[in-house]
């Protein structure tokens, strides 16, 4: 099968387990944690009481009582300081396995039959994250895997992110964007529960998706190769020097630069030029693999 093996070095896991693992986490993160499963990541999100997100993640479910987020690396330190705030009198805990686990991604057509042929380490576990991107972790090294590893570096598992449309909060970005900004609310996403009750920041995302309309959403663009580009760096418009989004993620190879930034949809709208840099650099919006809610 012809697949891409990666060490996904720039993400990490986080661990949350007991008896009360499911209750605690449904009423922490967006998404329905009743109907997550060891076979899938599911999308979601831990916000704080105004909505915005303190991190946005991956979840599985590989038993019952034992829930496995997988997110960037440095925002899980962050989301395990703020689940511990609330966790205190649960039945459950959280352990950061970033250090003593890997993760490894494979891409490609076949990726989501692949591991059945794989016969690594038994304490290897994967779950799909879509039809192309497949997520396996580890506790130490998987010998197979590590043999198998088709490149050095996981920025093609980068590029995969950005142009599936899937965006990722960190430290840079942490606490700035409500979950449909990133488009967790989009089917092809699926990343919140507008049916499973009561969770942090509820209120305000509930309010979002019944009463208002989103403003601003995440977009992908395409820039000359190793572009002057950075998180947390701003989308202009070639008509006006006015800023109308923020980057959330890059990634840059000597060819081109993707990206995905949360800009205002009216702007997106209205101009077909856009530049990052202080409009040093021109981008080239792409588009996205599904369709972007109203």
């Amino acid at each position: 099968m012809s697949v891409d093996i990666l060490k996904l070095s720039s993400f990490g896991l986080l661990q949350i387990a007991g008896p009360d693992a499911e209750k605690f986490l449904q009423g922490q993160v967006t998404c329905d944690v009743q109907a997550t499963t060891a076979e899938h990541w599911r999308s979601g999100a831990h916000c704080n009481h105004k909505g915005r997100m303190i991190a946005n993640f991956l979840i599985s479910r590989p038993e019952p009582d034992r829930f496995v987020i997988c997110a960037p690396r440095d925002i899980i330190t962050t989301l395990k300081a703020s689940l511990d705030k609330y966790i205190v009198f649960s039945k459950a805990e959280t352990q950061d396995l970033t250090e003593s686990h890997k993760v490894y991604g494979v891409i490609g057509s076949e990726a989501n039959h692949w591991y059945a042929s794989h016969n690594g380490s038994p304490t290897t576990v994967a779950a799909s994250v879509n039809e192309q991107q497949l997520i396996c972790w580890s506790e130490g090294s998987d010998d197979t895997l590590e043999s198998l590893q088709s490149h050095t570096s996981d920025n093609l598992w980068q590029q995969a992110d950005i142009t599936s449309g899937r965006g990722w909060v960190t430290t840079e970005t942490t606490e700035e964007f409500l979950p449909q900004m990133l488009n967790l609310d989009c089917d092809a996403i699926a990343g919140i529960s507008f049916k499973k009750g009561c969770y942090t920041g509820q209120e305000i995302v509930a309010r979002m998706h019944y009463k208002g309309q989103t403003k601003k959403r995440l977009y992908a663009f395409e820039g000359p190769g190793n572009a002057d580009i950075s998180i947390g760096s701003s989308i202009y418009t070639g008509a006006s020097d006015s800023v109308i989004g923020t980057v959330l993620n890059v990634s840059k190879s000597d060819t081109r630069t993707l990206l995905l930034a949360v800009a205002s949809n009216d702007a997106i709208a209205e101009n077909s030029e856009f530049f990052g840099a202080d409009q040093a650099q021109k981008l080239h919006q792409i588009d996205l693999p599904y369709a972007i809610n109203s």
